[in-house]
């Protein structure tokens, strides 16, 4: 979404809860194993990002990515999702993957935020997305024969 889009966005609320409504739609439909981007906002909203991801919202986040076996991306960049975030989402019993957007070479970093929310929130090894590990293959969790 680019700065002209969120211009025409008039009711941040009702915006973010469509938004919310298609994730939780694709998680419950696509053949997904990491959600990037997790509690993402236009750029125009981040100053009131705290408060527009309520706890009903993430509730409702969280429980899609957990009965989807859906991890959650660390992203560095846009230091993605916030530390209370992360530690709820563990609490619950959601896994975690590292990420970057890679939109280019010099984002290539050594997943700061990550390493940080990992120390932080006191994530280990369980705590991380293994592919294979949740069985069968999401395609085929999705997809059957």
């Amino acid at each position: 979404m680019d700065a002209e889009e969120t211009k025409s966005i008039t009711n941040w609320e009702a915006f973010l809860d469509s938004l919310l409504d298609q994730t939780v739609e694709g998680l419950n439909s696509q053949p997904i194993d990491i959600y990037a981007f997790p509690t993402y906002v236009p750029v125009s909203m981040r100053v009131e990002a705290d408060q527009l991801w309520t706890e009903h919202r993430t509730s409702k986040l969280i429980d899609a990515l957990l009965k989807n076996n859906v991890a959650i991306e660390i992203n560095t960049p846009e230091q993605l999702p916030s530390q209370a975030f992360i530690e709820r989402a563990k609490r619950a019993g959601c896994k975690f993957g590292f990420g970057t957007g890679n939109k280019d070479t010099a984002e290539l970093k050594r997943s700061e935020y990550g390493l940080q929310m990992m120390e932080l929130c006191k994530l280990d090894w369980k705590d991380f997305f293994v592919p294979g590990a949740w069985w069968p293959k999401v395609v085929d969790r999705r997809w059957p024969a």
